[in-house]
């Protein structure tokens, strides 16, 4: 359990969480880290339409019964993170 909350207080963790822009460079090495420290996520892409943009939903299980949901919006295809 400390080896999650180690990784959720990174600095990538921390701009995912907060909202901050965030590069797709940033998105993957959250998730090298998540991989390395074998902590199970399910991360779902939604390209965007003519009506909504590009957005994935990265929920991460904690342990049983505990799961971190985030919601990153991509603005108009840009490689940045934007709040959605």
């Amino acid at each position: 359990m400390k080896e999650v909350y180690d990784i959720l207080y990174t600095n990538i963790f921390k701009a995912l969480i907060n909202n901050s822009n965030l590069q797709i460079t940033q998105l993957t090495a959250a998730l090298s880290l998540l991989i390395k420290s074998n902590i199970a996520f399910d991360l779902t892409f939604y390209p965007s339409t003519p009506r909504e943009s590009a957005r994935a939903h990265l929920n991460i299980y904690i342990k049983q019964g505990v799961t971190l949901k985030i919601e990153i919006g991509f603005d108009s295809g840009d490689l940045f993170y934007s709040p959605p």
